[in-house]
């Protein structure tokens, strides 16, 4: 199983805290924050493999976001989408998302892409061998 640093943003409360305990179940390190303000703050204190990004924050668009965390981050980002449009497809792959999962998202859909994503675990005496960064 890949293991993975994750970002989560995403406002909703509830939402936020059964998607950080599913991916951490799984062996993912995961932060959240549920404003954009607060994931520029988390991703300027550390690095991450991975970004899921909800596009209706409620201080900036998740499209808007991730041009900004790109000052700090490198890292892949997923984004968490409540509408299953095309447009809305288009614009995420615009923005530099390299995926898009729509709401209610199902754990074996998300729990795929993070591993898609994510490096593989290696053993605790092997880590120059690990990738610094998601594919």
């Amino acid at each position: 199983m890949a293991s993975c640093r994750i970002l989560l943003v995403e406002d909703h409360v509830e939402t936020a805290a059964v998607l950080s305990r599913l991916l951490k179940i799984s062996g993912h390190d995961v932060s959240a924050a549920e404003t954009a303000r607060g994931a520029l703050d988390l991703a300027g204190q550390r690095a991450f493999d991975l970004l899921l990004i909800d596009l209706g924050l409620p201080d900036l668009d998740g499209r808007a976001l991730l041009p900004r965390l790109r000052e700090v981050s490198v890292a892949p980002a997923i984004a968490l989408t409540g509408y299953d449009i095309e447009a809305d497809g288009d614009s995420c792959t615009a923005a530099g998302f390299v995926g898009r999962l729509v709401k209610p998202i199902s754990f074996e859909s998300l729990l795929a892409s993070v591993n898609d994503l994510c490096p593989a675990q290696l053993p605790p005496d092997l880590p120059e061998a690990r990738p610094a960064a998601c594919p």
